[in-house]
């Protein structure tokens, strides 16, 4: 991706995903600006949603929840979106058990609607995309497809993200040569009425 995805040190399993979509957080004051849309746009694929997409159906109560695939283990993590208007979104992110129970804080970050488009903007270099179809635990999607490999990493990553799902791709494997090393999933998605309240007690699980 261009401007590769920002890493923060939350939960090992988030690294991946949350980087691509949810914690990009803000540039401090001071640091170069980003290279304009046009050069970026001539260097890289179009990106399966506009920023005006994503903030159309990541409204404040938006909940997905995501099962991370390891070889060794699995876990889980459910988003919700708390606050959103024009510029902007601030999402929290929270640690869950097979049970769909909380098991550590909940934690928030902000970001631009335009930060979490251009998340999915990968070189063109390095990656390809086609149309596609795949079943999934929320069920079956027409998308795009990517592929993205890591020169640096020597990694294989292929991204699917469904048309009618604006944001976050459903799904997404990570493969070293032969061996995956990663699966991701989104396992529910609903839309609450109004955020929820700050007692992760209250915090729906995966079913």
């Amino acid at each position: 991706m261009s401007k590769s995805y920002g890493t923060m040190n939350r939960w090992a399993p988030l690294l991946t995903v949350i980087a691509l979509f949810g914690c990009a957080a803000e540039p401090p004051g001071g640091e170069p600006a980003p290279a304009p849309e046009v050069e970026q746009e001539a260097q890289t694929l179009e990106t399966p949603f506009t920023a005006e997409q994503i903030r159309d159906e990541w409204t404040p109560g938006l909940t997905i929840v995501f099962r991370f695939v390891f070889p060794d283990r699995q876990e889980f993590q459910r988003w919700t979106v708390v606050e959103a208007d024009d510029d902007r979104a601030v999402i929290q992110y929270l640690p869950l058990d097979d049970q769909g129970q909380p098991i550590g804080p909940a934690e928030h970050a902000p970001s631009r609607w335009a930060e979490l488009r251009d998340h999915a903007r990968f070189p063109a270099a390095d990656a390809r995309r086609e149309r596609g179809s795949r079943e999934t635990p929320l069920g079956a999607f027409e998308g795009w497809l990517y592929e993205v490999r890591d020169p640096e990493t020597q990694t294989l990553s292929r991204y699917f993200f469904a048309d009618e799902l604006p944001g976050a791709p459903v799904w997404m494997e990570t493969l070293s040569g032969e061996t995956v090393k990663l699966t991701l999933s989104q396992i529910a998605r609903q839309r609450l009425p109004a955020p929820p309240a700050a007692d992760p007690e209250t915090a729906p699980g995966s079913a």
